[in-house]
């Protein structure tokens, strides 16, 4: 994933000009003055034009970082020397760190130059469509280990370069140019190439790189503009726009409790950590709000974005959609795995349940540890039990006797950048060996075995802590489908002992294929204070039926958190919906609302107008569906989500000729699209077409073996089709591949009868019912092929 820009001229800087302003007026006029020097150029500033409806104060301003340094000097130099300064600057001499001397790269037959011209730096490259362009530099992005490079192109769009400058040292092996995709072989129209939608600066990567961010997107031209009000990650970034705390600070405005600010960081005051017997310290006063975390998980967080209101700044589900612990992006044990920095990390630790904030470790305003190596740790665990060679076995001021080498192992992203893991997390090297996830000892040790590593810590602790994340193997058997993974995710989902985040993920997992237990531990869930445990038990009430919907949402559609507000109103849209009447139905239409405006700041995504068209359709708005599914394909003709949703809606229209052609379509542009494939496939099947229908299905089957329905469709055609040995032979490479599949089961345990295999069809019955050891049918079934296997 890249990092991350706008339309229009950069927004001017702390210069001399504006110091000699800040002497001749006063900070508020000067803060007004600001305002209005930008306001020609990014109107989304223009907030004091709007009236706040809780106080019936204007909403404040963004008066820029160079106002804050007057009274707070030294935080404001220490902001100064930090990456969030300097995480998206105008492209200069002093800026630009990359070799741009005529220097040239070379990838999948493009050779990429990167030179000067007029004072300003350029790169040579393949361009939309695929032919040699020059494209100038308009912005640089980040600086340590890395630095990308921003390139303007037509319709306000601000495009990432994905051959980036390694800034580390050389003898590290940086000072080099190098591509962020080294093992993908990307051409104009992909949606990972630089010029594709997926590195699209506006909506990937600008408001985490530049302060007060609107993206400005107009769906009917199809293009950005852009507005900022401050390059890179300024104060009011986090703390909000401050022109209410300026006049609070120097006009003598009545006393304010917040001090005219948004966010007040004020979790950390007056707090103390004492130190106790066990060499552990505790906080002072409990932790009750997490407004700090929240707020570095803005842009610190795997998460989607719905909104750039300000107000929203301190509560995160009111503008973010943070992601659960979910398989592909973390590891079942709750390691990372994709990009996902640190939110949904850290909170599963017991560092957060202790009470920990981001700042306890971090200058907010430098951004560096408080303290240095383990010190950092130290200030918590005292180091003359926990820093010594007793505890981590390892020789004193060796990478191995780091506190973060077996705690908060690093993975590396992009490339060259290596971040750390944020669970910190005990060493488990004995789940490497049941579940395959990573330990940090063989991370390090890399010719040792994981056998060796839980050998070598059985001997140092002969009963070692299990850690905090005690939900690895329930997680672990639900991702494989195996038996006991519904139970174990009951257990984790209703236990007050585990995290909010391994709660939520283990919902977000049963709402995969809900049961009465689960629906039932989901409406449960619902008076969870967490609004990520709230929101996730929406996914499984939302496949319940319409009375029940109706009955256990509707209170959501006044909850605190607009994330659970709006995702409630969508899950009792259609059916559900007619049931709400007066307050409810009042209720129901402003959350509905909510969700709409949220689809539509990311108008410029196909999710987000697939999601729309999903709405219109529950909502028997065929046509604006229609255009919905429509706008989506055209935006990004690779999303096959939204041309297969097209099909099935002209399939429900009774235009099953009208589906094929969106398929054939999808799949001309995506031939290697196994859902395409197979949608195809369903859909000559359905025009009983069967001897049309196999190739399709049968290439869904091969290029997509990761989706074993896919193979079961193709193997059930095959059987149909009079081919019942090819049948069988695919459903048992199938199921070498995917075990505890029901689908692939059940077909293998109708077919081998057939064919009077009544022992082998037994073995896959008992495997069924171990599955299902609650399924009075599967028992029966199965006590009556042992009769049969008897005989």
């Amino acid at each position: 994933m890249m990092h991350a820009f706008r339309t229009l001229p950069a927004a001017p800087t702390a210069s001399s000009k504006f110091w000699r302003l800040a002497l001749l007026v006063s900070l508020m006029a000067f803060s007004a003055w600001c305002a209005s020097e930008r306001i020609g150029w990014a109107e989304a500033a223009a907030a004091g034009t709007q009236t706040n409806g809780s106080n019936g104060r204007h909403a404040p301003e963004f008066v820029g970082s160079a106002t804050c340094a007057a009274c707070h000097a030294q935080e404001h130099a220490d902001w100064q020397t930090s990456q969030h300064h300097a995480a998206m600057q105008v492209a200069t001499e002093q800026t630009v760190l990359g070799n741009f001397e005529n220097a040239s790269f070379t990838k999948d037959g493009v050779e990429t130059t990167f030179f000067k011209k007029d004072g300003k730096f350029w790169v040579r490259t393949d361009g939309p469509d695929g032919k040699l362009e020059d494209f100038e530099i308009r912005y640089t992005f980040g600086i340590a280990p890395l630095q990308q490079y921003l390139v303007a192109l037509p319709g306000g769009r601000y495009q990432a370069l994905g051959i980036a400058w390694d800034a580390r040292p050389k003898e590290d092996g940086g000072q080099r140019w190098y591509h962020l995709y080294p093992d993908q072989a990307l051409k104009s129209g992909d949606p990972l190439h630089w010029t594709g939608i997926d590195q699209n600066w506006n909506y990937q990567c600008a408001w985490c790189h530049a302060t007060n961010l609107q993206k400005n997107y107009d769906a009917k031209s199809r293009t950005f503009q852009t507005t900022w009000s401050e390059l890179g990650a300024g104060c009011e970034s986090c703390h909000g726009p401050a022109s209410d705390h300026v006049a609070w600070a120097t006009l003598g405005e009545p006393a304010r409790e917040d001090k005219g600010l948004l966010v007040r960081f004020d979790e950390r005051r007056g707090v103390t950590w004492q130190m106790g017997g066990n060499g552990q310290a505790s906080r002072s006063v409990p932790r009750t709000t997490a407004k700090e975390i929240e707020v570095c998980a803005t842009c610190h967080a795997r998460r989607q974005q719905f909104s750039s209101d300000p107000a929203s700044l301190a509560s995160l589900t009111d503008a973010f959609r943070p992601a659960t612990l979910d398989a592909g992006l973390y590891h079942a044990d709750g390691q990372q795995r994709d990009e996902v920095f640190n939110y949904s990390s850290f909170i599963q630790s017991k560092m957060h349940a202790a009470g920990v904030t981001c700042s306890d470790c971090h200058n907010p305003h430098s951004g560096k540890l408080r303290q240095t190596g383990n010190a950092v740790c130290g200030q918590c665990h005292a180091p003359e039990k926990f820093d010594s060679g007793a505890h981590h076995h390892h020789g004193e001021g060796t990478a191995g006797s780091r506190c973060t080498a077996c705690h908060m192992p690093a993975t590396t992203y992009m490339g060259v950048d290596a971040r750390h893991d944020h669970s910190m997390r005990v060493p488990r090297p004995d789940r490497s060996i049941l579940l395959g996830t990573p330990n940090a000892c063989t991370m390090c040790h890399a010719g040792k075995t994981a056998t060796w590593a839980r050998d070598a810590i059985k001997g140092w602790y002969p009963n070692p802590k299990p850690g905090a994340q005690d939900f690895a193997e329930a997680f672990d058997l639900a991702d494989r489908g195996a038996p006991g993974g519904s139970a174990a995710l009951l257990k984790v989902a209703s236990s007050p002992m585990s995290s909010a985040i391994a709660r939520a993920s283990a919902l977000a997992r049963l709402g995969r294929a809900p049961s009465a237990d689960a629906l039932d531990l989901a409406i449960q869930s619902l008076k969870i204070e967490d609004p990520m445990v709230r929101n996730a038990a929406i996914s499984i009430i939302a496949v319940a039926d319409a009375a029940t919907r109706a009955k256990a949402l509707a209170p959501l559609l006044r909850d605190p958190s607009r994330l659970v507000r709006m995702d409630a109103a969508r899950a009792l849209a259609g059916q559900p919906e007619t049931m709400l009447s007066g307050d409810g139905r009042a209720a129901f239409e402003a959350a509905l609302s909510e969700y709409v405006d949220a689809q539509k700041y990311n108008a410029e995504r196909p999710e987000e107008q697939t999601n729309l068209a999903g709405l219109y359709r529950d909502q028997g708005r065929v046509e604006e569906a229609r255009a919905a599914y429509r706008t989506a394909i055209g935006l990004d003709p690779t999303f096959v989500a939204a041309s297969i949703s097209l099909a099935d809606l002209e399939r429900l229209q009774g235009n099953e000729r009208g589906a094929e052609e969106v398929l054939r379509a999808a799949v001309t542009a995506n031939p290697s699209s196994g859902p395409a494939q197979h949608a195809l496939g369903l859909s000559l099947i359905r025009q009983k077409r069967a001897a049309d229908a196999m190739s399709p299905l049968a290439e869904a089957a091969r290029i997509a073996p990761e989706d074993p329905r896919f193979s079961y469709v193709f193997a059930v055609a095959l059987h149909d089709t009079g081919r019942a040995g090819e049948a069988r032979d695919v459903l048992k490479n199938t199921l070498a591949r995917h075990p505890y599949d029901r689908e692939v089961l059940t077909a293998l345990i109708s077919y081998e009868m057939e064919v009077a295999q009544f022992s082998t069809a037994l073995e896959y019955a008992e495997r069924l019912l171990e599955l299902e050891p609650g399924n009075s049918e599967v028992a029966a079934f199965v006590e009556r092929l042992r009769r049969q296997t008897r005989r």
